[in-house]
């Protein structure tokens, strides 16, 4: 059954292709087009039109970094990481450009380079909680856990955490052996989203170390339930 998403996905393709029938083409038009496509994981025709894209106007940044989210999707890391660096030529300040180059990076486990462009990315961009939690991800692959640390906080200082920061502050949280503050996040992960089963886990792990024992077989019994 479809879902309520990819419905309006499908309503505003067929908007677009039907404007697009009755108007002059437009680069920008048939990028977003693209976009829609690769929501749905209609990697053909968003290939097509991201083609289109190239051939009205070749020199937008953001075409290329489209073209490269595309090749990310089907794991051609190769193609995408060539399509990221045309971006970057035209726009070096490309925040999407840059974190493609990271998520690249993170994939072939090059955790500097992951970082370098992930940091890239984060200051070329308004505050955005995803591309934080990436840029913490591959810091505390770096074993840079205070930067992480900051970076997180950052988020709750700004007031752009969710419950998957929440969840990534536990879990950098065990990583450092703060076991209070561990359990705090994951509580906190739970308030916003009472279902997330990684929450439950890492708030389980934390009752484990402080020998909860019951309280933790409860929680993971409920689980399995």
């Amino acid at each position: 059954m479809q879902s309520a998403k990819d419905k309006q996905y499908d309503i505003s393709i067929d908007f677009l292709l039907n404007y697009i029938d009755r108007n002059p083409p437009s680069s920008f038009l048939s990028r977003c087009l693209s976009y829609l496509f690769c929501q749905i994981y209609d990697f053909e025709n968003a290939f097509l039109w991201i083609n289109k894209s190239l051939d009205l106007d070749s020199s937008c940044s953001d075409t290329y970094a489209q073209q490269g989210l595309i090749y990310i999707c089907l794991q051609q890391h190769g193609c995408a990481e060539t399509a990221y660096r045309k971006s970057i030529i035209i726009n070096p300040t490309s925040s999407l450009a840059n974190c493609g180059l990271g998520l690249i990076y993170c994939a072939k486990n090059e955790i500097e380079l992951s970082v370098e462009y992930f940091s890239r990315a984060y200051h070329f961009s308004p505050p955005n909680e995803s591309l934080s939690i990436l840029y913490a991800r591959a810091l505390m692959e770096a074993n840079q856990y205070e930067t992480a640390l900051k970076e997180l906080d950052h988020l709750m200082i700004v007031n752009l955490a969710s419950y998957r920061s929440f969840e990534l502050l536990g879990e950098l949280y065990l990583i450092m052996d703060n076991v209070d503050l561990a359990k705090s996040m994951f509580e906190a992960a739970l308030i916003d989203s009472p279902d997330s089963v990684r929450s439950k886990l890492g708030l389980a792990r934390t009752l484990l170390r402080t020998n909860h024992f019951e309280d933790a077989d409860s929680l993971l019994n409920n689980l399995i339930d």
